[in-house]
């Protein structure tokens, strides 16, 4: 008797074994593709943000081409785009004129008289919100303007938030988005605008002061978060799943982010509410949209796979077989727990495979569409670059100064544009570049970069402080990249220092790995932006303060990662900064 209980005893204890292990796989299962949807779900909302932001340097440029950019040509680019049917989420786009309070009359009489595109003008034409300010940055052209109506002759610097926008726009020449707003045209939905400063093509634009000196105006693009991003974000939303957009940024004036209901650009799904019988899980991240952060958060509360029927049956089954079987059970039980473990084991190891095929084909087909793009505009790059000088050799006599000055811009530019195509064909080429693995002395490699990088630098105060290196193991010519791009950004971001400090020391206080740090006392890093550090074509300074690709760091990331290491950098604004490497011992 005291054998066969205790046998139906160590049943049941194989039957709770059975559902548990049933219910923890699903529970794995539900999780990856939790994931696995945030990220799908991400980059959806990534690529849309991209096509906003390319529409508005695409008008940028129609101005940079052309100072006298009529309403005419406004409206023939936005009927290109279709922007009146929701291309990009785009209910608007507009340009914006500097007038003074002086200019004011001869501004909205004009713009009242402009017949170009209604045979009537727009007699009603008038800048608002009423009330006298020194300067106006008011809507002169809007596309479409069926439904825009509202906006026309609007002062996109009336009020603190916009203001607050417009001057950062102007002083730093970038693209940047404002916080959230309700819309005039539609009061339930959420909007941002993306403004891009225009400046004078004759003026100097270098420093704070000159950019402030050179601005006439801005274009930009109103954007309804919801036709920008609602549609990417439903078609990746199950059952039991909400979706929410936030705008993080902190606020100039408070230095404080947006809370509650201002800070919220859309919430999508429907989330249960919660019980015993769900579970729940939660994905967050970021996506920068010129200058801002939006995080996005996906909760889900699928029905907990514990008291779900496949678990309950698992267990259920097993404790009917051990009944069933109870007089045999010391052997047939051992080989019915075998066989579940390796069906488990198998369809695991089949979900891994699978999700790793996935994830490797997509790699792949990032990284050949990389180096097709790089490759197939390395040509057309050359052609313009040989062709610019050949103007400039041959026929800039018969240029006037303007000529003369676009034909320079269109040569550096060629020659920028050519650099920026040489380092994507190389950061692609590291994804597939076979490792010649040896034993490297970081030393013999870190002496040799230095030299390569005084040259050049003669005339500026710089003192190099490096210690004693360990020997590792990896590929000396990728190795030697990655601490030359760390030593060249340090000299670089460190030109502004009196004397330039530049250190490179190893640490060797963590079991297991090697530690190399490269440190400057230059301009630093703001740490909130860490995250984009490494990413291609991120950058945390603009182009006019330190010249680059955007690439070097996005290489130093992948040449490491490949050694099986980690990167990672340390810094604070105007206080100098470390960027780390650690590889494996």
């Amino acid at each position: 008797m005291l054998p066969r209980v205790g046998i139906l005893l160590l049943g049941i204890a194989l039957s709770i074994l059975a559902w548990l292990e049933v219910a923890s796989f699903d529970q794995q299962i539900i999780a990856r593709e939790h994931e696995r949807r945030f990220l799908q779900l991400s980059s959806e909302v990534s690529n849309r943000v991209t096509q906003a932001l390319t529409v508005v340097r695409g008008l940028k440029g129609l101005f940079i081409a052309s100072e006298d950019v009529t309403r005419q040509d406004f409206h023939a680019y936005a009927s290109a785009l279709q922007v009146g049917q929701g291309t990009a989420g785009i209910q608007a786009l507009q340009f914006a004129r500097l007038v003074t309070h002086a200019e004011r009359p001869v501004f909205e009489s004009r713009v009242a008289r402009d017949t170009s595109l209604a045979p009537r003008g727009y007699p009603g034409f008038r800048i608002t919100p009423e009330g006298e300010r020194p300067f106006y940055v008011a809507t002169e052209y809007n596309e479409p303007m069926a439904g825009n109506e509202a906006t026309m002759g609007f002062d996109s610097a009336f009020g603190p938030t916009r203001t607050a926008v417009y001057e950062r726009a102007r002083d730093s020449g970038q693209l940047l988005a404002s916080a959230p707003f309700r819309l005039v045209q539609m009061p339930d939905q959420a909007g941002v605008v993306i403004r891009a400063p225009l400046y004078q093509a004759d003026r100097p634009v270098e420093t704070v002061e000159q950019r402030r000196a050179a601005y006439y105006g801005q274009v930009s693009a109103l954007i309804v978060v919801d036709r920008l991003v609602g549609a990417a974000l439903r078609r990746h939303i199950g059952a039991d799943t909400e979706v929410a957009v936030s705008d993080i940024s902190p606020e100039p004036a408070s230095g404080k982010p947006l809370a509650g209901a201002d800070a919220l650009l859309g919430r999508y799904g429907d989330l249960p509410k919660a019980s015993f019988w769900r579970t729940e899980l939660t994905a967050s991240g970021q996506v920068e949209v010129a200058g801002r952060l939006w995080q996005l958060e996906m909760r889900t509360r699928p029905l907990n796979p514990y008291l779900q029927a496949k678990a309950l049956l698992a267990g259920a089954l097993a404790l009917a077989l051990t009944l069933l079987m109870l007089a045999e059970l010391n052997r047939a039980m051992g080989q019915q727990a075998e066989q579940q473990q390796r069906a488990f084991a198998a369809q695991l190891e089949a979900t891994v495979e699978a999700r790793t095929a996935e994830l490797t084909r997509v790699n792949a087909e990032m990284e050949a569409f990389a180096y097709s793009v790089a490759h197939d505009l390395r040509a057309p790059a050359r052609h313009i670059h040989g062709f610019a000088r050949v103007l400039e050799l041959r026929h800039s006599a018969a240029l006037d100064d303007k000529g003369r000055d676009y034909l320079g811009r269109i040569t550096r530019a060629s020659e920028d544009m050519g650099h920026l195509i040489d380092e994507l064909l190389a950061f692609s080429h590291l994804g597939h570049q076979p490792l010649s693995m040896t034993l490297v002395d970081l030393n013999e490699v870190v002496a040799r970069y230095r030299e390569s990088l005084v040259t050049g630098t003669e005339d500026r105060a710089v003192q190099w402080h490096i210690s004693a290196l360990p020997t590792v193991r990896g590929d000396t010519a990728l190795l030697g990249r990655a601490l030359s791009n760390l030593m060249g950004n340090a000299l670089k971001y460190s030109a502004r220092s009196n004397p330039a400090i530049i250190e490179v020391f190893a640490d060797a206080s963590t079991a297991g790995e090697h530690r190399i740090c490269v440190r400057d006392n230059g301009v630093g890093v703001d740490m909130r932006y860490a995250h984009r550090l490494f990413q291609v074509f991120s950058r945390l300074h603009h182009s006019d303060e330190f010249e680059g690709t955007g690439i070097g760091l996005a290489n130093v990331r992948r040449i490491i990662d490949r050694h099986r290491g980690r990167v990672w950098a340390q810094g604070e604004p105007g206080k100098g900064s470390e960027f780390w490497i650690a590889l494996p011992a």
